[in-house]
């Protein structure tokens, strides 16, 4: 072999060592992204690349939506500030996304039903997630960063794989029903900077057996715990003025209930709706001499074997009757005078009920028990 077909030869071997790293770069750096509404987006095999924000938010044609059923995973480009309304709705088979700290705002059904998103990592500048933006999704576990000041309704509703959900400091509220349904929830972080639960915001947790509502919350909307079959113990915060409709209803294993001296209310039931309708083993409770108001059907079908009321309370459910219905293992009540009457029907059902006792005060029993 001569001299230069020796020197060709070693020059081709040097350039097929090179190419599959030629190509390797080529492929990473020459993405062909598309442009739409301003924004811009590319599909490489199984993972969609998103950069750059949509000029016109109303319009919700997304192109990528067509390629839901291959997308396993997403790129959120750096620069992006908000990921819009349902832009991976029903995505089947995410389960990895990527999310810069330039992301501040998740939008409505962003990651609805995502069945296969099991894990995400949330920008540490989110101020704001929308309505249903988690609702069925395949999270177990998830952070909120206490950025958050905007906790959407429905947020993380029927995650029926969700074990575990940490709130940050700095989160001031849970929105309405944002963990109904997360049937396998068993581990709850609330910070001291959470100040209000929005009606229903634990419902239907059948897993939870504990919680820890800290001292600074000051309002618990209705039915929050509605359906926590198996909640065994709850102290309501010092500075919850009204326990509200059926907060506790079907708490069935509930045998603690903590009412601090704030409380003035415990509301009406609406058509049987109580606060503590169906708490089977809730034998005993203490209610405080702030109370003035005891709604109808708050204790009905509950298991509670004695009750005295204070006589602060001046009313038994002036809307509905039977505040005290149903309950089988009702033996003795005392009534300690600041009811003017019993209306019918309050103590309804209570076949055991051998022992009343009533101090001054008491005026007129109507009707049936």
């Amino acid at each position: 072999m001569t001299k230069n077909s020796s020197l060709l030869l070693l020059f081709v071997l040097f350039l097929s060592l090179l190419l599959p790293f030629s190509i390797d770069h080529a492929s990473a750096q020459d993405i062909q992204w598309n442009d739409w509404n301003g924004m811009q987006w590319s599909l490489d095999g199984s993972t969609l690349l998103i950069k750059g924000d949509p000029s016109n938010e109303t319009d919700t044609t997304y192109p990528w939506v067509e390629h839901k059923y291959l997308v396993e995973s997403v790129i959120i480009e750096e620069g992006t500030t908000k990921i819009g309304n349902s832009y991976f709705q029903d995505f089947l088979i995410l389960s990895d996304i990527s999310i810069p700290n330039t992301v501040t705002v998740i939008g409505n059904q962003a990651f609805y039903n995502c069945k296969s998103l099991s894990n995400i990592q949330l920008p540490n500048n989110l101020s704001e997630f929308g309505d249903y933006a988690f609702y069925s999704s395949g999270l177990n576990e998830i952070a909120v960063p206490g950025s958050v000041t905007s906790f959407g309704n429905w947020a993380f509703s029927s995650c029926s794989n969700l074990k575990k959900a940490t709130l940050l400091s700095g989160v001031t509220s849970i929105g309405y029903a944002a963990f109904n349904l997360c049937k396998n929830l068993t581990n709850i972080t609330i910070p001291d900077s959470v100040t209000y639960i929005d009606d229903y915001a634990f419902s239907n947790c059948e897993s939870l057996s504990s919680i820890k509502i800290p001292d600074e919350v000051k309002y618990i909307g209705e039915r929050v715990f509605q359906g926590c079959i198996k909640l065994l113990n709850i102290s309501i915060p010092y500075g919850v003025k009204e326990i509200k409709e059926s907060t506790f209803q079907g708490c069935s294993r509930l045998s603690s209930v903590n009412i601090p001296n704030s409380v003035t209310t415990i509301a009406d039931g609406n058509g049987g709706d109580g606060v503590f309708v169906g708490c089977e083993s809730l034998t005993d409770i203490k209610i405080p001499e702030s109370v003035t108001y005891i709604g109808g059907y708050a204790f009905n079908g509950s298991g509670l074997t004695n009750i005295t009321i204070p006589e602060s309370v001046i009313s038994l459910g002036d809307s509905y009757p039977f505040a005290f219905s149903n309950c089988n293992e009702l033996k003795s009540v005392k009534i300690l005078g600041g009811i003017d009457s019993i209306k019918e029907n309050s103590f309804s059902g209570c076949y055991n009920l051998t022992n009343v006792e009533l101090l001054d005060g008491v005026k007129v029993i109507l009707g049936k028990r």
